[in-house]
């Protein structure tokens, strides 16, 4: 039978992916991955992440992530990843993923593209998805230059920092390159001496602690009267007292991160 010309064969090929079941075959190889993410079907490796169990294949997600191929050489089934904070972003963690079995996460629907893709990044960082790391960092690039007034630019940008230095480099006010980014591993701290894109300085005791208005007033209503409409403040009161002065060094830490 020359099946290149007949019509019955090419609709029941069509039909076999779209009514999978016993008896059906689900389709080719991108269906059939698409078929075993979505249902968990044959799964044989879980990864837990708060409430949710994520069902995996060891035979899909080993070959690309090391510390999932370490995690099953060392005989577990299931793993609770100790180093991840994605478990209350499950966009994130279903874009990483999705795209280890050959699915596109960049249509889904997230409230800032520059962070999810920088989010995205970190965690294939912290999988060793190499592929998926050079992916997200060419979707963070395109977000940024559309999305450079969103309101969290900055914020944003400050963890970029950690993830990109070399591309942070080529933006146009050029950024501090201070970073070891061999650090991931054990946990991103955002800083405060980013010096090149601050929009407010603050003098206590003679110190200047350049810092961004974005970051402080989510943490302090008077600091944001302070500084609204100034570039620069000057703590006048508790000048004179230097304890004081590394007090405000402890707390604008704490403010971005460390």
């Amino acid at each position: 039978m020359d099946v290149d010309n007949d019509d019955s064969y090419s609709e029941t090929s069509e039909s076999l992916a779209s009514v999978p079941g016993e008896t059906v075959a689900i389709g080719d190889l991108p269906a059939t991955l698409e078929w075993i993410y979505d249902t968990g079907e044959f799964s044989d490796f879980t990864v837990i992440l708060g409430e949710k169990r994520v069902k995996l294949h060891k035979s899909v997600v080993c070959g690309q992530s090391p510390v999932f191929r370490k995690a099953v050489l060392d005989g577990k089934d299931e793993i609770v990843p100790d180093t991840w904070s994605f478990e209350k972003n499950t966009e994130v963690s279903g874009a990483v993923f999705r795209f280890m079995y050959g699915l596109k996460y960049d249509n889904l629907i997230v409230s800032s593209c520059m962070r999810f893709h920088a989010e995205v990044f970190q965690l294939a960082v912290c999988l060793g998805v190499s592929e998926l790391r050079n992916f997200a960092k060419q979707k963070f690039k395109k977000c940024i230059k559309t999305a450079w007034d969103a309101d969290e630019f900055l914020k944003v940008l400050v963890m970029a920092k950690f993830l990109f230095p070399e591309y942070c480099m080529s933006i146009p006010t050029v950024m501090s390159t201070e970073t070891d980014i061999s650090a991931l591993s054990t946990g991103m701290k955002r800083t405060y001496k980013w010096d090149n894109l601050s929009d407010i300085t603050i003098l206590v005791n003679g110190e200047e602690f350049k810092l961004h208005k974005v970051v402080i007033w989510e943490h302090s209503l008077q600091l944001k009267t302070l500084c609204e409409g100034k570039d620069k403040i000057e703590i006048e009161p508790l000048k004179i007292l230097d304890y004081v002065q590394r007090s405000y060094e402890t707390m604008f830490q704490f403010m971005y991160g460390h």
